[in-house]
């Protein structure tokens, strides 16, 4: 009888959290489902600028080598040594010998790895620095992630309006991005930078509508300031860079008061206010290495925030 209870008991429990569930989950899926777009969406818009300057906010990658294989390379030395093998026969085995330590050596030295297909590869990291970085734009990897971001445009596009955020600013939104297809396709640097500023001066305003996290609200406000900054470096209009910097950190500094924050993330928190302070003392140097250098360490620390 005990049992029964019991069993009947746990019944009654589970049929109540899947019926609360149940009318739970539609609300709360779309609210994930948005903000994990705006995450998305505000992540994209910022590697497409910081792809103008080839900056790369992670501190190192790993290149890939490919190197000679080593069998096709003994046989073109046993080829070339063919008649002398045959006439010293005798040393022969001792000169294989040699040849085998001093391979087994270089191997272990570079650190190689082979592939099913039996090609030797050697992996590097590389620090992934502003001042060793190359100038060159690979555009062509930029339109390629300009139009891969478009196909998920209309679907974003659908959720904002769902979430009542202002229509004129969804449509400008995409207005702005057909000319960043236009833009990109001419290749020209201060216009692209300009129209992803353009395009970034939006999310603050997407993300207040739809995220219940303020701190994430300010620091979103904060990087589009940064981003404003940022896209007119190569005009070198360090007073209007100045200006931008200075909202920055006004708008920040909400975040310095706030007792909420996590005290983990208060380091971040200090850190990255430090680097913002320490951009906007630097203007005077007008050099656009130091700025981006300070920029990269910047969005690096945000990220912790």
């Amino acid at each position: 009888m005990l049992a029964y209870i019991v069993l009947i008991t746990i019944i009654i429990i589970i049929s109540s959290v899947i019926y609360v569930n149940a009318n739970k989950n539609p609300e709360e899926y779309e609210k994930q489902k948005i903000s994990s777009e705006m995450e998305f969406l505000e992540s994209k818009i910022l590697d497409l600028a910081n792809m103008m300057n080839n900056i790369q906010t992670s501190k190192y990658s790993v290149t890939v080598k490919e190197l000679p294989n080593q069998t096709q390379e003994n046989e073109k030395k046993d080829s070339s040594n063919s008649q002398e093998q045959s006439s010293e026969s005798s040393n022969q085995g001792q000169s294989g010998g040699e040849e085998n330590d001093s391979s087994q050596d270089s191997s272990s030295q570079s650190s190689t790895e082979q592939d099913k297909s039996g090609e030797n590869k050697k992996y590097e990291l590389e620090l992934n620095g502003v001042l060793n970085e190359n100038q060159q734009i690979d555009w062509n990897n930029v339109k390629g992630k300009v139009e891969e971001l478009y196909i998920s445009i209309p679907t974003i596009t659908l959720d904002l309006y769902k979430k009542n955020v202002n229509k004129d600013d969804i449509l400008n939104f995409n207005k702005e991005y057909d000319n960043l297809i236009k833009v990109v396709k001419n290749e020209n640097k201060e216009e692209v930078l300009g129209t992803l500023n353009n395009l970034y001066s939006y999310m603050p305003k997407f993300i207040q509508n739809t995220s219940d996290d303020n701190v994430n609200k300010t620091i979103v406000e904060t990087k589009s300031y940064i981003v404003s900054a940022y896209s007119k470096l190569d005009a070198e209009n360090w007073d209007v860079i100045s200006d931008d910097i200075k909202k920055a950190i006004d708008v920040y500094s909400k975040l310095l008061s706030d007792t909420n924050i996590d005290s983990e993330k208060q380091y971040s928190l200090n850190k990255s206010y430090v680097i913002l302070n320490e951009i906007q003392n630097a203007l005077s140097i007008k050099d656009k290495s130091v700025f981006l250098i300070k920029y990269k360490n910047l969005l690096e620390e945000l990220e912790n925030v």
